[in-house]
């Protein structure tokens, strides 16, 4: 009689725990559900002047990291003195852990977000031209502008995406997408190619086209259940894109329609943004791990770092290098592209390596060199082919970025503080 009532007991006990099983399973899908409804919500655009875009082609003047494959070079010839130049020191107050907004760059000025809702345009003498402020952006703008020869494109922690004047800071258009944006626009035949977090009812992304002139949707890429704060590569040939996300997986996109070509799952968060190289994919992850992948979606090698990275590699082209630092023990590493052999690695001064170089070709050496903020408040210039320091630069400022670049002079945002220009 005993054994019989011990039976009734741990059956009811297991149809408990079973009920509560589907319950929580059931609370997931509808959370699930609702995402997916968000996710196919028809945002809508908001006219803010009374015409749209009118630069009719739009040529691109600045963008992140370069180029549309996301190389880190710095086109034209430059030379480093060593001298540093404070332009305008009250933008970033700290008020959030992200890498600062790099700035961006061209002969009408300097564009750059901040850390507490404003954007700013300068002057090259770092004199305040305009400003304005987008509001509900306590977490600031972080994305890097991107420029044509009248209007600008950003995105804001607000996941608002803004179309502005460059002459006069005037929003032309702006789209509500999301949670927040802390990726940086790409550009793709008069398309807006960017990242956006959904913060609720979990943490998700996708990948959004939106008309450069219009500030219309086009597409936008089905959802993955983690943030994306990485910035999207372009083959503007071959009219993909690749970009990574917060749960390791690594995305092809199709610019035309917005389908996921293939996904590739890596051992880490993705923070970094992708490179296009000779038909392939470069990518660092917080799983230790340097990944090289083709345009198939297949790994063709892999190299263990020891440490997590989120800087984004750079390119030295005449030597087919790959320049990328890590978490840590602050190590950075050459590779070369072809086989991901490690053609030499360095100590470096900061364990908390989240900004990114860039490769520049030097008229005085004729030779390419790497520009990197080695240290918290230091920038190094360092001989590519061998990773001896050519030249150490204290900046007295906490460096969080990366490096912009224009004629003569490079500019990096500070993290509590505002824009400074090394020459």
């Amino acid at each position: 009689m005993l054994d019989q009532s011990r039976k009734i007991v741990f059956f009811y006990i297991l149809l408990f725990f079973c009920f509560i099983g589907l319950a929580l399973f059931f609370m997931k899908a509808v959370k699930h559900r609702r995402a997916y409804e968000v996710a196919r919500t028809i945002y809508h655009t908001f006219p803010h002047s009374k015409n749209a875009v009118e630069e009719n082609p739009i040529e691109i003047t600045s963008r992140f990291r370069g180029n549309s494959m996301k190389q880190g070079e710095a086109k034209g010839v430059f030379d480093i003195k060593g001298e540093v130049n404070p332009l305008f020191t009250k933008i970033n107050g700290s008020l959030h852990g992200a890498s600062k907004a790099t700035p961006a760059v061209d002969k009408s000025g300097i564009y750059v977000g901040s850390d507490n809702g404003w954007f700013y345009k300068l002057s090259h003498q770092g004199e305040l031209v305009w400003k304005t402020y987008f509001a509900k952006t306590h977490q600031g703008v972080h994305g890097t502008a991107l420029l044509s020869k009248e209007y600008l494109w950003v995105g804001a922690y607000n996941g608002v995406l803004y179309c502005l004047k460059k002459e006069t800071g005037e929003v032309v258009w702006s789209i509500d997408l999301g949670g927040a944006i802390g990726a940086s626009p790409s550009f793709y035949k008069g398309q807006i190619i960017i990242s956006v977090e959904l913060l609720k009812p979990r943490a998700m992304g996708y990948i959004a086209s939106v008309s450069a002139k219009q500030g219309s949707l086009n597409w936008k890429t089905s959802l993955t259940l983690a943030h994306i704060h990485s910035s999207v590569a372009i083959d503007p040939e071959k009219g993909y894109g690749v970009v990574g996300a917060n749960n390791g997986l690594l995305f092809k996109i199709d610019l035309k329609s917005g389908r996921l070509l293939w996904t590739l799952q890596l051992k880490g968060a993705i923070k970094s943004t992708p490179l296009i190289y000779n038909d392939h994919i470069y990518v660092t992850n917080w799983g230790n791990e340097f990944a090289a992948i083709s345009e198939a979606g297949k790994i063709i090698w892999t190299k263990d770092t020891g440490n997590r990275s989120q800087s984004s590699p750079t390119l030295i082209p005449d030597k087919g290098y790959l320049i990328f630092a890590t978490h840590g023990e602050g190590q950075l590493f050459a590779l070369s592209a072809e086989k991901g052999e490690i053609a030499w690695k360095k100590k470096i001064e900061t364990q908390r390596a989240i900004g990114s170089g860039v490769s520049f070709f030097s008229k005085r050496d004729k030779r390419y060199k790497f520009l990197f903020p080695c240290k918290a408040d230091a920038v190094c210039v360092i001989n590519p082919v061998n990773g001896n320091l050519l030249k150490k630069i204290q900046t007295g400022f906490l460096l969080t970025g990366s490096f912009a670049f224009f004629e003569k002079y490079f500019y990096i945002s500070v993290n509590n503080g505002g824009v400074f220009a090394l020459r």
